[in-house]
């Protein structure tokens, strides 16, 4: 029997985390994911659990929060016009993140989103390689809420970023996130050049008995507070992203479109103001 997905995406996710941090090899860890209504905000809630996460990564898995991203991208809130994962990719994508510590750790990740089961439950595999910053079992891990700006750079492509903070034990410690997602270009483009996703009420444990990783988190998205007219800014891409760009678009462009397809090396797309 074919499964229709409740509107706005899955209720369900699951799927395999495998790769190594800090030198430690996973194996398999399993992850399950439920999603819900929030009855108090304009929200969607994500609740998370990652089984056989080793002793020694557990602890400090507790701020990477953004191994879950395919899951609360996909079903996020959506608000007004904004699109989320699934509406936008039918939650058939492939994600490439670069998180980078202020005390110098680089981690990388690689999400496959392959659509939904028969039960209508989103399907995905994460790959994980780098370094976190370790972290003991009983130090106080608080992940401050964030927002994440998705930018579509051409057909099929998305870029987004993300400035964070966590704080262990009362101290702060700042993040960034860099994402790039590639998706079949024949399902369209989000309806804004600029959407942006807000992540709150972030929570975290590991079960060190269980060796289970578990997060919640609440996720909306809406359109994106950098298009606000017609005009392009001196003709400049949009912030963020024009270091992927080798030639600033024209001042005065007639559109985007033409501002980037007649200049090699622009991004696809202009900021409008």
């Amino acid at each position: 029997m074919f499964f229709l997905p409740a509107i706005g995406g899955p209720q369900r996710a699951r799927g395999s985390v495998i790769g190594s941090i800090n030198d430690v090899e996973f194996g398999i860890a399993f992850l399950n994911a439920t999603v819900t209504d929030s009855p108090n905000s304009d929200t969607r809630i994500i609740h998370a659990r990652i089984t056989n996460v080793p002793r020694s990564l557990g602890p400090a898995m507790r701020k990477i929060i953004s191994i879950l991203n395919p899951i609360y991208w996909t079903t996020a809130k959506e608000i007004g016009e904004a699109v989320n994962g699934f509406t936008l990719t039918n939650a058939v994508f492939k994600r490439e993140t670069q998180v980078e510590f202020a005390t110098g750790e680089i981690l990388r990740m690689t999400h496959v989103a392959r659509g939904l089961d028969p039960d209508g439950a989103l399907l995905v595999d994460i790959v994980v390689s780098g370094y976190v910053l370790q972290l003991q079992s009983p130090a106080e891990v608080t992940v401050k809420d964030y927002t994440e700006d998705y930018i579509q750079t051409g057909a099929g492509q998305l870029y987004a970023y993300s400035t964070r903070l966590f704080s262990v034990d009362g101290i702060s410690v700042p993040y960034t996130w860099n994402h790039t997602v590639f998706y079949d270009e024949a399902q369209g483009r989000m309806p804004f050049l600029v959407e942006t996703l807000h992540a709150s009420s972030v929570e975290s444990d590991y079960d060190h008995l269980e060796e289970t990783l578990g997060f919640k988190i609440h996720a909306s998205i809406s359109k994106g507070n950098s298009v606000k007219g017609n005009y392009l800014i001196l003709g400049v891409c949009p912030k963020k992203i024009t270091e992927m760009a080798k030639n600033k678009c024209p001042e005065r462009a007639m559109s985007p479109t033409q501002c980037c397809t007649q200049h090699t090396g622009c991004i696809k797309e202009c900021l409008f103001v």
